[in-house]
């Protein structure tokens, strides 16, 4: 790779084959490929946009992959996901490789970040990921079986998009810390049924909370 990061980008393949193995998810260099246009992209646009803190660079496949990827059990034969405020394209673009099956919608208000994805979006080759550029609160279009939501703030503040975008009997996924238990406490939820799973990351040994949001048939 004709590159100043080939290196970096090695260390990430190691960390990932590794993080998946802990977490017993089957993976082939094909797959690996991918995540290797992945790094390629996020490196190359490291100083153009400010989408992972500096230290981060350091850690993506522990930090981002690995963690995203942690709610993989719960995507596996599901097709319309949608991933709000996605950003760097964290959680949904590491469960669409792992599971290119995934009809994925990217929803993303910010312009720079859009640009971003879709840039993403053509190097990995995908031609079924629908990127709106939009605020949340505002789309309306379609329905979903699961909605996924990491770094996107209060759950309070989000339920009633959730609420809106998926169908009954689907799930919201949302990655928090540990402390969401109080935020929990403090919701009133008629529509849905919680679960709250504790899990430790692979490699960082990370404390993570899943919280998902079962929506009423």
């Amino acid at each position: 790779m004709m590159n100043n990061y080939g290196h970096e980008i090695e260390r990430e393949l190691e960390d990932l084959r590794c993080g998946l193995d802990v977490l017993g998810i089957k993976h082939n260099e094909k797959i690996i490929q991918k995540f290797r246009v992945y790094l390629d992209v996020l490196f190359k646009k490291r100083n153009e946009l400010h989408l992972l803190s500096h230290q981060d660079y350091k850690r993506i496949s522990k930090r981002h992959f690995l963690t995203s990827l942690m709610a993989f059990d719960h995507i596996k034969g599901h097709s319309r996901v949608c991933d709000i405020g996605s950003g760097a394209g964290f959680p949904s673009m590491p469960l669409k490789i792992m599971d290119p099956q995934i009809d994925l919608t990217l929803i993303e208000a910010q312009g720079k970040k859009v640009d971003f994805l879709k840039f993403l979006i053509k190097e990995l080759a995908y031609n079924d990921v629908n990127i709106v550029y939009q605020r949340v609160e505002d789309y309306s279009d379609n329905m979903f079986e699961i909605v996924l939501l990491k770094a996107v703030g209060k759950i309070k503040k989000l339920i009633g998009s959730v609420d809106r975008l998926l169908e009954p009997g689907g799930k919201a996924i949302f990655y928090k810390t540990l402390s969401v238990e109080k935020e929990l406490s403090q919701l009133n939820l008629q529509n849905f049924h919680v679960k709250l799973e504790k899990r430790i990351t692979p490699l960082e040994h990370a404390p993570l909370a899943l919280v998902i949001l079962y929506k009423n048939r």
